[in-house]
């Protein structure tokens, strides 16, 4: 986001007398009132999904940046953007949920950045001189609390109160649109009534979708819970090497975070911060049992449905694992007696964001701290400290720290699977490899993944399924350590000294990353796991069955860490038997 003045920048065109570019100025115009309206469509017609509660109007519109193409720019001296509020969006419009955080605002669109301003003061008048309307939104069971209330074409809007009702001015003859999750919208056609009562019917659809819970599976509409289901197959983001990736912007109340380290587990929240000590990690429970390993491990091409559950019923289910929610992972059955085999090759690339960290140069850092009084002293022992650092700075000194252990990174992943059903079983194999590599440089995680499948049924009623996972991962940290560290150091610092040498001790006594890559250090992994999973079902009668299910893990890990005696972090030891260390951990 960025903030602006508002300075009008199509005045300085209008001013020329020249026929010949008056022509082409209206040419011009004409062109950007096309896109504009194009971009302005595109704004109606984007929908996304953001859960924010008691967040900032800043963060809220953070967040519909994260999950779109569009940029915001607004002068925040205007308007407020530290007002508090709480947005429960679901496939909304990006209008819609402008009109519900800011109903005194205007927007206009310009190739896709909307540029945030306050009402003029007439149509702030105009909008309170329409026609004030009320009205309750109702369902089967009584008043529906948090509905969207729109003025269609507008971003005029408001939310139903804790009994349903609504207060909204609106132009003569203008047409309301009435929304809420798990229910289809209306339109409502304003005319002279001051009242309206809207009822809001189920969408049926919907509650009729057929999702898995710890005991089984239900129809959506038989749950009292809040659970939502990700559909692989219509989301973009089943291109991603990895589950956790494919979850990230899926649903409206999940809560992800990427780290941009090779392989690393999407950090995901589903309630929110609920601790800031404790684990926000939802409960994972795959074919049944619950899962203990890396979301990224699991085979994205395997996944036949993921249920989230969002509420606290989930505990009833899945006791107090599952504070924090759970996900509920299917993976695909044989479908087909035919043999099947299908090979699967996604690829990936990973590009570094460093826009958001707008830091000084090294003229600008030496200035600022100058300002602050850094190196002021009574007897003048730091200007020697200063003037090293003008002359470095005049000698062209500006390193631009963030970039160096930065990469465009290419993941990819291989799965092969063969499927089939005969004499009375179900089989399948899989195997998968993926190379993951983040954007930090010489990183990586390797996963190597064999998984069988059978299913038979012994007698007319008893089915007996097995499944059994074998992983290995290896995994390598970056030699450049933590991305935060290169962040720290300041530009008018060199990683070399005017002989060419290594700097390994840099200001304010900031170790030189960029060196300590090149001392041979490392760390790295390597764990391996096996698991079997045993499930009997015995169908009594039809809708009525028992279920059993037995599931035995072997797991094997060892991390080794060395740091070499020629690492900066050693730069003051003296004893040549302290310097260096090597620790092996094994689980």
């Amino acid at each position: 986001m960025n903030n602006f003045n508002g300075k009008d920048v199509l005045y300085p065109f209008l001013t020329h007398k020249n026929v010949r570019i008056m022509k082409l100025v209206l040419i011009m115009l004409t062109v950007m009132l096309f896109r504009v309206s194009a971009t302005e469509s595109y704004a109606q017609s984007t929908r996304i999904n953001l859960s924010m509660e008691n967040s900032t109007v800043k963060d809220v519109l953070k967040g519909i940046e994260s999950r779109s193409e569009f940029t915001f720019y607004y002068n925040d001296k205007v308007i407020n953007t530290n007002k508090r509020v709480t947005v429960n969006a679901e496939d909304k419009n990006i209008s819609e949920i402008l009109a519900l955080i800011l109903p005194d605002c205007d927007f206009k669109i310009y190739n896709k950045n909307i540029i945030i301003t306050e009402k003029k003061a007439e149509e702030t008048k105009a909008t309170q001189e329409g026609k004030k309307i009320t009205g309750v939104v109702l369902d089967a069971f009584g008043p529906v609390v948090g509905a969207n209330i729109v003025e269609k074409g507008t971003m005029n809007g408001v939310i139903s109160d804790s009994e349903g009702r609504f207060v909204l001015n609106v132009a003569p003859g203008a047409t309301l649109i009435v929304s809420y999750i798990g229910y289809v919208s209306q339109e409502i056609k304003i005319n002279d009534q001051a009242s309206y009562t809207i009822t809001l019917r189920e969408d049926t659809e919907t509650l009729e979708e057929v999702v898995v819970v710890g005991y089984g599976t239900m129809k959506k509409k038989d749950l009292t819970g809040a659970v939502k289901r990700v559909n692989l197959e219509e989301s973009p983001a089943v291109a991603n090497t990895s589950l956790s990736q494919a979850l990230v912007g899926s649903t409206a109340g999940v809560n992800t975070a990427q780290s941009g380290y090779a392989g690393e587990d999407v950090s995901l929240s589903i309630r929110g911060t609920t601790s800031f000590s404790a684990s926000q990690n939802p409960l994972i429970v795959l074919d049944g049992i619950i899962y203990n390993g890396a979301m990224s491990d699991i085979n994205v091409n395997d996944i036949s449905s993921i249920d989230i559950l969002k509420d606290a019923s989930a505990t009833s289910i899945y006791g107090e694992k599952a504070a924090n929610g759970v996900i509920v992972i299917e993976r695909k059955k044989v479908t087909d007696k035919n043999i099947r085999v299908r090979y699967n090759f996604v690829p990936g690339f990973e590009f570094p964001d460093v826009d958001s960290y707008d830091y000084c140069n090294a003229i600008q850092k030496l200035e600022l701290e100058r300002l602050a009084g850094l190196y002021n002293t009574a007897d003048g022992s730091l200007d020697e400290s200063y003037n090293e650092k003008f002359k470095r700075i005049k000698k062209g000194a500006d390193t631009d720290w963030m970039a160096k252990p930065l990469r465009n990174s290419t993941s990819f992943s291989h799965s092969l699977s063969m499927t089939g059903r005969g004499a009375g079983m179900d089989y399948g194999v899989t195997a998968n490899f993926s190379d993951k590599r983040g954007v930090m440089k010489g990183d990586y995680r390797n996963n190597y993944g064999l998984s069988f499948y059978f299913s038979y049924r012994l007698v007319d009623r008893l089915t007996i399924t097995y499944r059994a996972d074998i992983n290995k991962t290896d995994t390598k940290a970056s030699p450049y350590g933590s991305f935060s560290e290169f962040v720290k150091i300041n530009p008018y610092d060199t990683p070399f000294n005017a002989y060419g040498e290594w700097n390994k001790i840099l200001s304010y006594d900031f170790r030189n990353p960029l060196y300590d890559a090149t001392t041979s250090s490392f760390d790295k992994s390597e764990s391996k796991t096996i698991t079997n999973n045993l499930t009997l079902r015995w169908d009594i009668w039809k809708g009525f069955y028992l279920t059993g299910a037995f599931s035995y893990s072997l797991s094997d890990s060892q991390s080794d860490k060395f740091v070499s005696p020629d690492h900066s972090s050693f730069e003051t030891e003296t004893d040549p038997g302290k310097r260096g260390s090597y620790y092996i951990s094994n689980m």
